[in-house]
């Protein structure tokens, strides 16, 4: 029902800052300007399909001083690429400095095992560079769907290392009703869940985890006894493209889901496409657009 990854929409104390960053030294496409509905100016660059949406807020608090006092819903995304080396060399030459070398995570780590590289953006939000490298089988259509998302980002006019978002790091206080939004309300693949990390990692009482499929991205979710609250931070938003925006009106209605319906005038997706708005359990703010 849901194909893929459409936007990830951003609040951010500054643009200018994030503009010169986004788009001088990661070398993000643009993809226009605007202004939100709260009329704060926006800027959009493109990830491979999905578009980044800087939106600025004033009060909007840098994530560097968030992180110290509580978990945020998303405490990270990261940027599929083919050669985790190469593209980490060509933006450490354009004065990115990063939190650490290219390594490979523990097979077993999370859902899926990758060559990881993480730096932060001008407010102290963490990205990373991600390259598959899991061998194992049962992933390989997860494997092949990110070939596919990367395809996607090559037809584009703008050349980018970077096919898409390979995956959001997300956390919710209430895991159960998360995983039955995104898999038995909207259809997502479950295509990971464990009560458990990798061997040698401590977890907190109640520790759930699990990963699910929008196109070629992964939607990474974990809860445990001790997230009693979190803070909302720069992620403010997320939106998923439908080619069934019918269906997916009528699996809200059916589950109680309140949302309202719009159509898009174009300054943050498609224009004249219709959309339904909703939030998550924990108010993350998300768009199935049709």
């Amino acid at each position: 029902m849901l194909n893929r990854l459409l936007h990830v929409a951003m609040a951010v104390p500054d643009l200018a800052s994030c503009t010169d960053f986004y788009g001088r030294a990661l070398g993000l496409p643009d993809s226009g300007e605007g202004v939100d509905s709260h009329g704060h100016a926006l800027r959009k660059y493109r990830i491979g399909p999905t578009d980044l949406i800087l939106s600025e807020d004033p009060a909007a608090v840098p994530y560097a001083d968030l992180a110290g006092s509580a978990r945020t819903e998303v405490d990270h995304f990261a940027l599929y690429v083919d050669d985790v080396a190469d593209v980490y060399e060509t933006l450490r030459s354009r004065g990115i400095s990063f939190r650490d070398r290219p390594h490979t995570t523990e097979l077993g780590h999370r859902n899926m095992q990758r060559s990881l590289v993480s730096f932060v953006d001008p407010f102290g939000f963490t990205l990373q560079l991600s390259q598959t490298v899991d061998p194992r089988p049962r992933l390989a259509a997860r494997i092949e769907a990110k070939k596919v998302m990367a395809g996607m980002a090559g037809q584009t006019a703008a050349p980018s290392p970077f096919g898409g978002i390979d995956h959001i790091s997300s956390y919710c206080t209430d895991f159960t009703a998360n995983r039955t939004l995104y898999r038995d309300i909207l259809g997502l693949d479950e295509f990971f869940y464990s009560t458990a990390r990798e061997e040698g990692a401590s977890v907190g009482t109640g520790f759930e985890q699990g990963a699910f499929a929008v196109g070629g991205t992964d939607i990474e979710l974990a809860s445990d006894d001790e997230w009693r609250h979190l803070a909302h931070g720069p992620v403010r938003g997320l939106g998923l493209q439908t080619d069934q925006i019918d269906r997916a009106r009528a699996s809200l209605r059916a589950q109680g889901v309140p949302f309202e319906e719009r159509t898009s005038d174009g300054a943050l997706y498609c224009p004249g496409r219709s959309s339904l708005a909703f939030n998550s359990p924990d108010g993350m703010q998300l768009h199935i657009v049709g």
